[in-house]
């Protein structure tokens, strides 16, 4: 919108003489200031104006990217600053937001390192989740790990973490790997990627599991470091890799 200074009377500073005494009695202002002013106002002002004139336009579209969910604005140059550039678990990955994944410790899984250590080994799942998390650490990843031997206490926060903008998960079904077709149905219903994680390898004891069937992937055998594998899998997805 197109405006210039108004003086006393409604007229322009363009419609006074170039040796009006300026106001105290002050001496007259020197040509050559004056054409100086104009160049300024010609070559930097004028073109910085017509440049934010044309962009008011998109600006919403823009400012909606810089503004957090208190309403606090961020310039380009800060908004890596943002506070929800970081979150707990993680940080962020060149200034943006880091991935939150869910990781589900399917049935049995409390059981682990108490029986069958021939299968899967003395560690337990408390000893698992506390591995998980430095991966997540070491990835820049936000992990939320949760467990239940409970059918409809895992799909229900499957159908949360789909709701509350989750990344991704990590499934080890465990116990629920076969005959659970309620919990296999949510898995293929989130819209996030599941992969579906195993410390041994079950394929070597009898069927694959029916909720690997609807898994983006599945990574077996590898014992606790599978989880990095699996969550590494996920990140370098997310960014195209």
């Amino acid at each position: 919108m197109e405006a210039e200074l108004k003086l006393d009377g409604g007229r322009s500073q363009a419609d006074l003489p170039a040796d009006l005494p300026l106001a105290g009695g002050a001496a007259a202002v020197d040509q050559a200031e004056l054409d100086a002013i104009g160049l300024v106002q010609r070559q930097l002002v004028e073109p910085s104006r017509r440049k934010v004139v044309a962009a008011l336009p998109f600006l919403p579209e823009c400012l909606d990217q810089l503004v957090d969910g208190r309403g606090h604005w961020f310039p380009p140059l800060l908004a890596s600053t943002r506070p929800d550039a970081y979150r707990s678990g993680g940080g962020s990955v060149g200034g943006s937001v880091a991935m939150k994944i869910l990781v589900v410790q399917g049935a049995g899984m409390n059981m682990r390192g108490k029986t069958q250590t021939e299968i899967f080994g003395t560690m337990t799942m408390e000893q698992y989740d506390q591995h998980i998390r430095q991966y997540a650490k070491e990835l820049d990843i936000e992990v939320e790990i949760f467990h239940s031997n409970i059918e409809g206490e895992v799909i229900n926060r499957l159908y949360q973490a789909n709701d509350q903008g989750f990344d991704g998960a990590l499934v080890n079904p465990a116990g629920f790997s076969r005959g659970y077709p309620a919990l296999t149905a949510a898995i293929s219903q989130v819209a996030y990627p599941v992969i579906e994680v195993h410390i041994s390898n079950p394929v070597r004891r009898g069927p694959v599991s029916d909720t690997a069937a609807v898994s983006l992937g599945i990574v077996a055998g590898f014992g606790v470091l599978g989880y990095a594998l699996a969550l590494r899998g996920l990140r370098d997805r997310a960014k195209g890799g």
